[in-house]
């Protein structure tokens, strides 16, 4: 076993024996503690992210919300806990914005047809609420009838809202609790 010099600044203190196993055993149950309370923490923030994933926009694939993947990356400095995308795409939807609308895809029925084509005639555009192509010859085709999407919302990018966002705002929150798993942790530690 190597000599553990401990020290900041100009002090430095080596230990061996007793106090070294002890500060060994501290060190590595208050890392333990760490990790754990990391671990919990991304873990949480990525379940919560996936479950609100699809409440803001309309499911496609569902790559976006399974890409949404926790990591912890531990190194000898340092715990980190990180959630991250595997699919790059994740990272650029945006909530759909607040004049969002939805057509479907079927056209509308003769007699709504009816009056939406006597308006075209008459103004040359659609009414509000209507879309479709006008050919050449003034008359409209494909019309379909527009309604508000019911998911319209700020237009934000979705990884900031559901990720970011609450990541910061649980770390700052469970900052205390991952200190006091810490202190449990190195508590529990024997003394020689």
């Amino acid at each position: 076993m190597a000599k553990v010099v401990y020290g900041s600044g100009k002090v430095r203190v080596a230990v061996d024996g007793t106090l070294d196993r002890t500060i060994r055993a501290a060190v590595k149950a208050a890392s333990q503690g760490l990790s754990d309370g990391i671990e919990a923490l991304i873990d949480d923030v990525s379940a919560d992210a996936k479950k609100a994933w699809y409440e803001q926009v309309d499911k496609r694939t569902g790559k976006s919300q399974s890409s949404i993947t926790p990591e912890m990356r531990l190194t000898t400095d340092k715990v980190t806990g990180v959630v991250y995308a595997t699919q790059k795409a994740t990272y650029m939807i945006k909530r759909p914005g607040p004049l969002s609308m939805l057509s479907p895809t079927y056209v509308i029925p003769a007699d709504e047809y009816g009056k939406v084509y006597a308006y075209v005639i008459k103004n040359g555009s659609f009414p509000p609420g209507y879309k479709g192509l006008i050919a050449s010859d003034g008359h409209p085709y494909r019309v379909r009838k527009l309604r508000p999407n019911p998911k319209a919302s700020d237009g934000k990018n979705m990884w900031q809202q559901n990720v970011l966002r609450p990541g910061r705002k649980r770390i700052k929150a469970s900052v205390r609790q991952i200190e006091k798993a810490a202190k449990k942790a190195v508590k529990g530690v024997s003394r020689g």
